[in-house]
């Protein structure tokens, strides 16, 4: 099958770009021809011709569909124009929150191909009886070689590991002290992202691939809330399929003064000593949430009929 793809984030941060690869890898390994990938922006640009030849459209939804955001709304109409020339339809990878759909939308989604990462996203959909397949972020599917002995076990030994890591958050200037351990998915690569987290004792950060590459590097984290609830999202599935309930793993907080004093480089990691202790809590589940996320089918073309 001859297909674009469309909202391709690979260019807006290291995490992404595991997901792209991993979505464009899964497409060849399938059979499926790649028409053009088209990059993510404010009005995406794309070739006509392309779109009039392809036989589907595969949308990389990632963190964009939310709150009848301008570029949701586009790929919406996106998706009805696609439907009026009668190609397949492939939604996947994606948050979906408080979306506004029209009754044609309504039953153009119940004919396609739909997967979301969060059982959150999974409710909002059914409530239009919109089935939606559910499948972990395609970055966790990027994982590296040989990370550790015992990659992936359970009894993990956390003795070995060191100290509290500081990621991302949502604060456009880091003017954080110099020498504190950290990791920025925009400027590290996903696999140096992982191997640092590899040997952290504690992760925190309101990035949600950052949070992908910590459940991989087996680390436990605290993530604030981003601006859609893909992570407490996330948190809220794991809880639900390992019937831990509120326990897992801590409540769900907004970016708050402390983040901002961090920020501004007027503490070090040490005024993140309360989130640490609710990690701390948590601890008895991160092994749990991580045995599971291993067990996980991983997305495939070979199965999004």
């Amino acid at each position: 099958m001859k297909i674009m793809v469309f909202n391709d984030t690979s260019d807006f941060h290291d995490g992404c770009r595991a997901v792209m690869d991993y979505l464009h890898n899964d497409l060849k390994e399938n059979g499926y021809v790649i028409l053009e990938s088209v990059k993510n922006g404010e009005f995406p640009q794309y070739s006509e011709k392309n779109f009039k030849d392809a036989e589907g459209i595969v949308i990389n939804g990632e963190g964009t569909m939310h709150h009848d955001r301008p570029l949701a709304k586009w790929y919406l109409e996106l998706i009805s124009k696609a439907y009026s020339l009668k190609k397949k339809i492939f939604l996947i990878n994606t948050v979906w929150q408080q979306m506004t759909l029209s009754k044609e939308l309504k039953k153009i989604l119940q004919e396609s191909y739909v997967s979301v990462r969060d059982i959150k996203s999974q409710s909002e959909l059914n409530k239009h009886n919109i089935n939606a397949h559910l499948h972990l972020d395609l970055s966790y599917n990027m994982k590296p070689t040989g990370l550790y002995p015992g990659w992936g076990e359970s009894f993990f030994n956390h003795l070995t590991r060191d100290g509290v890591v500081i990621g991302s958050f949502s604060h456009d200037h880091d003017l954080r002290r110099k020498n504190i351990p950290s990791v920025n998915i925009f400027t590290d690569k996903w696999e140096d992202v992982i191997s640092r987290l590899s040997t952290a004792e504690y992760f925190i950060t309101s990035r949600h691939h950052e949070m992908y590459a910590a459940c991989i590097a087996r680390c436990p984290f605290y993530v604030f809330k981003g601006n859609s609830w893909k992570n407490e999202g996330f948190l809220d599935t794991a809880a639900c399929h390992l019937a831990i309930g509120p326990q897992m793993p801590f409540p769900y907080d907004q970016e708050d003064r402390t983040v901002f004093e961090f920020m501004k480089g007027w503490y070090d990691a040490r005024t993140f000593s309360k989130h640490v202790e609710e990690i701390e809590k948590a601890q008895p589940y991160y092994d749990q949430l991580f045995d599971w996320m291993e067990k996980q089918k991983p997305f495939s073309f070979a199965e999004a009929v």
